[in-house]
């Protein structure tokens, strides 16, 4: 019954199927859950003397006239019509909507919303009307409506209308899908009283538990499925058992100026652990930029070279790979271990060179983008498969690796702190490991909010960095103006700083547009201090460390996201 076609409900019909189809709605099943996206809540409305000029109103009220009034062009018409309460008369106006003249009849009620304003043409309160219905004379007119996400040609009314009919045949036909106990354990409410009351609310509460219903048994079965994935990798997929802890390790250790932290150790303790045993680690390693993941990430790397295994680590950008890929080759230089660098902008003779080396050599650390996941690469004999900024690839991405790999064991590293709350709903088939802790001497950055008319103080402090011998980053959301936008871009901003705030001092800029060896230059300028002040995109976002920057200016930050302001912000205090 629920798979029948939206087209044969009464008042559907092929026209309306249609329209129906490129919302992705195509049976009785896919409508019941196509939900409201808000709701006008109609149950109070304002009469027209409540209402002041210049306010957005609601207003329920009855037809006195209605006439169409003649324009110099035939295509262009203005509809006007005298509505009345028992507070007064407003005018409301349609225009370019003739078939409104054919609707609204003396008499007949209608609800209205639009922006009061005083007409001294007409003398007479008006109203440019942005919604309107026309009510049944039966209907009960203040009550909880529900507003659809619509595509051109579909009203309101008309899917109003199509919601009560597949309601009312069709909505027996849902069945419970969570096991009872639950339900009752939860005291949720049943799942057709839930979908009926998402559509159709009587009230705030009835709503929120409805809604509650429907959003628990969405995460109920991504949990479930989760938990099936992880059951099935641990189960039916196994990994080689590495030889956690030995020479190499001590010897990466006892090479580093400084002690790991107890963070760090309790972290790596936990992967040691793991990577003995047949089933495939999978654990995410969340910490602070600068916490010292890569310290772990490379004893990691160290137990399956130790056990005769390869490591595989990948970047989401080209910048961030090549760092990996310098500062590995240069730690585990001591330690006789060839690192390989694969990159989507390699020669195509370098590139043949590395791929031929990944199925002959064993011992090897493999740095990679997403060239790594790419069909023409082939990976042998891997012990250990790290993705570094993980929340940066789709999970598509993640397991493409990890499948390619043949399930060797995981590991997840992200500096974007997460709530644990949602760490366990959405990496459910993870295990995670934090490092809370910072390194000796590391300065966290203080994050401040500057309004847009003091930033000349913040180019002040700025400067009396500069002034001490630091650098500092300004980050803007675009590269070049746009007419869409009112946003200041990095290429004016470079203009306009090299020319007022910072004229006299050294400005680098740096965007995602710029070539690979463009943005190479720039950096290793920026990092030798031959530029002061780097003007820049979010290219910047990982993969930079510059730790004589001490100050990174972030406009337009509402333009960006959390996990990219951490990112941000993690650019200094290194």
């Amino acid at each position: 019954m629920l798979d029948t076609s939206l087209q044969f409900i009464k008042g559907v019909g092929p026209r309306y199927a249609k329209l129906f189809e490129k919302l992705g709605i195509i049976s009785v099943e896919d409508f019941i859950y196509f939900f409201p996206r808000a709701y006008d809540d109609r149950r109070a409305l304002p009469k027209i003397s409540d209402v002041k000029i210049g306010q957005v109103c609601s207003l329920i009220v009855t037809v006195v006239s209605c006439r169409i009034n003649p324009t110099n062009d035939r295509k262009k018409s203005i509809v006007k019509a005298v509505l009345r309460d028992s507070s007064g008369v407003v005018q409301a106006t349609w225009f370019n909507q003739a078939y409104v003249h054919d609707l609204l009849k003396p008499g007949g009620r209608v609800f209205i919303r639009g922006k009061l304003e005083y007409s001294h043409y007409d003398r007479i309160k008006q109203i440019s009307v942005s919604d309107f219905e026309c009510l049944d004379i039966k209907s009960n007119p203040h009550r909880v409506v529900p507003v659809y996400g619509l595509s051109q040609g579909l009203s309101q009314k008309v899917v109003r209308t199509i919601s009560q009919t597949v309601l009312d045949q069709y909505l027996r036909h849902v069945r419970e899908s969570i096991p009872t106990y639950v339900i009752q354990k939860l005291s949720l409410i049943p799942k057709q009283m839930s979908i009926k009351a998402i559509h159709i609310p009587l009230d705030f509460e009835q709503y929120t538990r409805a809604r509650y219903r429907i959003v628990f048994e969405e995460f109920f079965w991504f949990q479930l499925g989760l938990l099936l994935r992880r059951m099935k990798i641990r189960n039916h997929f196994t990994a080689f058992p590495l030889q956690a802890g030995g020479d190499l390790v001590d010897q990466y250790l006892k090479g580093l100026p400084y002690s790991l932290t107890s963070a760090q150790k309790r972290v790596i303790e936990d992967i040691r652990k793991d990577v003995k045993h047949l089933k495939p680690m999978n654990r995410m390693i969340q910490g602070d930029v600068g916490c010292g993941k890569t310290d772990v990430a490379v004893c990691t790397i160290l137990f399956a070279i130790e056990s005769g295994k390869n490591a595989v680590i990948m970047a989401p950008t080209e910048i961030l790979a090549m760092q990996h890929y310098a500062k590995f080759k240069a730690q585990l230089a001591s330690l006789s271990i060839p690192v390989l660098m694969l990159k989507g902008k390699l020669k195509a003779a370098e590139k043949r060179k590395v791929k031929e080396q990944l199925l002959q050599d064993n011992g090897y650390v493999l740095v990679g983008t997403h060239a790594v996941i790419q069909h023409s690469v082939s990976l042998s004999n891997v012990g250990v498969i790290i993705v570094d900024e993980q929340h940066r690839f789709g999970v598509e991405q993640r397991m493409a690796l990890v499948r390619k790999g043949d399930y060797a064991h995981s590991l997840y590293l992200t500096a974007t702190p997460i709530p644990r709350s949602f760490m366990l709903t959405v990496f459910g088939d993870l295990d995670t490991s934090i490092i809370d802790e910072m390194p000796p001497g590391r300065i966290r950055p203080k994050t401040i909010s500057v309004p847009e008319g003091q930033l000349k103080y913040v180019y002040e402090h700025c400067i009396s960095q500069i002034q001490k011998g630091f650098q500092v980053y300004c980050v803007f959301p675009l590269v070049e103006d746009s007419d869409k936008l009112d946003l200041t871009s990095a290429e004016s901003a470079l203009d306009h700083l090299s020319h007022t705030y910072f004229s006299g001092y050294s400005l680098g800029l740096l965007h995602g547009r710029m070539s690979d060896d463009e943005k190479l230059d720039v950096m290793n300028r920026f990092r030798s201090a031959e530029f002061q002040i780097l003007i820049a995109t979010t290219v910047i976002e990982v993969g930079i460390d510059v730790p004589n920057a001490t100050t990174i200016v972030i406009h337009h930050s509402e333009r960006f996201g959390l996990s990219q302001l951490h990112q941000l912000r993690g650019r200094v205090g290194r």
